[in-house]
């Protein structure tokens, strides 16, 4: 079998890759705390962890010799060590794969640094969060690592995914709080427009690009966008709230908004909402004939309340 070197294993993203890949590879799992993994890795018999963390990627020359393809998802998101882990030791991860031989790498970056048409966002590293500013900079320089032509880079959106089995996105933990305040965020109208994507499709596509022949160097992956306002609308009518009308919600109001509602507004914040809507050129599953089941925001929020359900069974 052809083998992958993975890291950000035990993350949301990770679990979900290693689904979508176990089946017909060998992986090697480059884990931190191995006891973060939600499965058994004795349990399958094409599973290697290898503990360790990207501030010591030069231990994994050897093992990046025995593997076809190395797919990077671990991230740092903020703090004094995001510099180091998003740019330095990221670099030096790629440049230890093109040195042996690895056949293509997949490297997660994020959509937050692009603007429209796909292009690079300087603003990202003037206003972005550490994560975000280094996810900027290790992308600007990509092309002067050795065997940048091998490196395919992917452009996730806004993430929802987790279970039982794998770890909650970000996003994905705030549903809840969504379900108990759906009634009266349905009645809230914004016109800002966003992209999404479920991990599992991700994991998905991320398989493809494995496979395809000649595959392009960037993908941004989303499924089709929809406004603020329809996402409120269609969550509170998917937790039984019946929304006729709505109130418009403007970029104005939402910052003078979140600072009485315990919130704050970083320039981050500030830049996105008065950037608005922020769209792209996408790839989804339904593009390369791939399962449609994760397409729409009701397909989402069905997922998670299933396996919400299934968690509280005793």
């Amino acid at each position: 079998m052809p083998a992958v070197f993975l890291t950000g294993a035990t993350g949301c993203v990770g679990h979900y890759l290693i689904d979508a890949l176990s089946p017909d590879y060998d992986l090697y799992l480059l884990v931190r705390d191995p006891a973060r993994l939600r499965f058994d890795p004795a349990a399958r018999g094409n599973i290697r962890v290898i503990r360790g963390d990207m501030e010591r990627t030069q231990e994994q020359a050897d093992v990046l010799k025995k593997v076809d393809f190395c797919i990077h998802a671990a991230t740092s998101w903020g703090g004094k060590s995001a510099a180091r882990v998003n740019i330095e030791r990221a670099h030096a991860l790629f440049s230890l794969a093109a040195q042996a031989g690895v056949k293509r790498t997949i490297y997660f970056s994020t959509a937050s640094i692009l603007g429209r048409g796909n292009r690079p966002l300087q603003e990202a590293r003037r206003y972005g969060t550490d994560y975000i500013r280094t996810k900027y900079d290790c992308y600007a320089d990509l092309s002067s690592i050795p065997g940048a032509e091998r490196i395919i880079t992917v452009f996730p959106t806004l993430i929802f995914g987790g279970d039982a089995r794998h770890p909650y996105s970000h996003l994905s933990r705030s549903l809840p709080m969504l379900r108990r305040h759906a009634g009266w965020l349905g009645r809230l109208r914004s016109d800002l427009q966003f992209h999404f994507i479920h991990a599992r499709d991700i994991a998905r596509l991320v398989r493809r690009l494995l496979e395809t022949d000649n595959p392009k160097r960037e993908y941004v992956l989303g499924n089709q966008p929809l406004t603020l306002g329809q996402f409120t609308r269609e969550a509170a009518g998917f937790f039984g709230h019946r929304i006729n009308w709505q109130i418009p919600l403007p970029v104005k109001a939402a910052m003078v908004l979140a600072p009485l509602l315990g919130g704050e507004v970083s320039p981050w914040d500030r830049f996105q909402l008065e950037y608005g809507s922020f769209l792209y050129e996408t790839i989804n599953c339904p593009m390369f004939g791939l399962p449609d089941d994760l397409f729409t925001i009701r397909d989402i929020l069905a997922d998670w309340e299933r396996n919400a359900l299934e968690v509280k069974r005793p």
